[in-house]
């Protein structure tokens, strides 16, 4: 009986011990994430202070620009800031950039510029982007991208003046999505004609000669 007493507790020992090794062999992430690299084979030898995994939590991305003195100096501290990742499509992401810049980099003169992202699932670490950061505001007139025509290597839009539709010659800037900024051509409150009549045709004039009788 004392043999077998002595087999529990020698069991019950060795269970205590092999539960503590157990809490070693589990590591707790410190926020809820994703693996995005693991930095030790099975096998090696975990030591005090070596990594085992990278992790990145997709609740606050961060996207590091450089700026010039003279860019920062326009910039808006914690402005709207448009993203634009290439290898996710044509979509903007919206962030702010901070309220404050850093020092410029001793080398290069420019300023570091971190800009916090909005939480989104399709943004990842190391992935490439650019920053449109606000430098003012100014009021534009903007069109819808479709409204905009060339013809015959000149630009413009079509316009419903009493009750007709033409053709008015415009300065367009660079198209931003889905609008374009007209510079020139247009005022503000001119009717415009979004797609073109599909009958329409340009107006020509008529010139009828005069004819004369041959002289005998």
């Amino acid at each position: 009986m004392e043999a077998t007493r002595g087999a529990v507790s020698q069991a019950e020992g060795a269970l205590a011990a092999a539960s503590s090794y157990r809490a070693y062999a589990e590591i707790a992430a410190p926020f809820d994430g994703r693996v995005v690299d693991r930095l030790c084979e099975i096998g090696d030898l975990a030591s005090p202070g070596r990594p085992l995994l990278k992790i990145e939590s997709g609740d606050r991305m961060r996207l590091d620009v450089f700026l010039e003195a003279g860019d920062v100096a326009a910039a808006l501290p914690g402005g709207a800031v448009s993203v634009e990742v290439p290898s996710l499509g044509e979509r903007r992401f919206t962030a702010r950039s901070p309220k404050s810049f850093r020092r410029p980099t001793p080398r290069t003169h420019s300023f570091l510029v971190k800009i916090e992202m909005e939480q989104d699932p399709l943004l990842r670490a190391g992935l490439f982007g650019r920053a449109r950061i606000t430098a003012g505001v100014r009021s534009a007139l903007r069109v819808p991208r479709g409204a905009v025509l060339e013809r015959g290597g000149l630009t413009g839009i079509f316009i419903a003046e009493d009750g007709r539709a033409s053709f008015r010659l415009v300065t367009a800037a660079a198209a931003d999505g889905d609008s374009v900024e007209i510079l020139t051509g247009l005022r503000e409150g001119d009717r415009l004609v979004s797609r073109r009549p599909p009958r329409w045709r340009p107006a020509r004039r008529s010139r009828r000669e005069n004819e004369r009788a041959p002289r005998s």
